[in-house]
């Protein structure tokens, strides 16, 4: 009887490949990103202003209750500060909400995968998503809707 032991099971065999098919993406100069499905936030909403929380809330809001993990960076930090800190979180998905956006009903997303912007509607960015989770289990959100209700990350303090 041989009994066969791996260092390494199977589950971290897939983590590996996917921080290994990240680091391939960087060195061939494309952003990293992970599957939408594993990403524990998959679209952070993210205000211009504090004058557009409300719209973004609802935004998030509208999204949360198709199963998607979505936040809300209401933070009084600036625009950009956001967007990196985003970033810095490998969010597939971020959606800036200005006045534009209110009075036109669309929304500016940022892809993570192809590092463009994008204008779409709600339902579109809800089908979109759909798409990329299709198969795989939803679990609901950890964390609080709003950023500025979390606990800090290191970087942040």
């Amino acid at each position: 009887m041989i009994i066969h032991t791996a260092i390494i099971g199977g589950v971290e065999r897939y983590i590996y490949m996917l921080l290994d098919t990240a680091a391939l993406e960087e060195k061939q100069g494309r952003t990293p990103s992970i599957p939408t499905w594993l990403a524990p936030v998959q679209v952070r909403v993210v205000p211009v202003s504090k004058d557009y929380v409300d719209y973004a809330v609802k935004v998030a809001q509208a999204l949360a209750g198709e199963g998607y993990r979505v936040d809300v960076d209401d933070r009084d930090e600036s625009l950009g500060k956001k967007i990196r800190d985003a970033g810095r979180e490998w969010v597939p998905y971020i959606v800036v909400v200005g006045e534009r956006e209110v009075k036109s009903g669309t929304l500016s997303v940022r892809v993570r995968a192809t590092n463009e912007t994008v204008t779409m509607s709600l339902s579109e960015l809800a089908a979109k998503l759909g798409e990329e989770v299709k198969g795989y289990p939803r679990t609901e959100p950890t964390l609080p809707l709003l950023v500025s209700r979390r606990p800090l990350a290191s970087y942040q303090l």
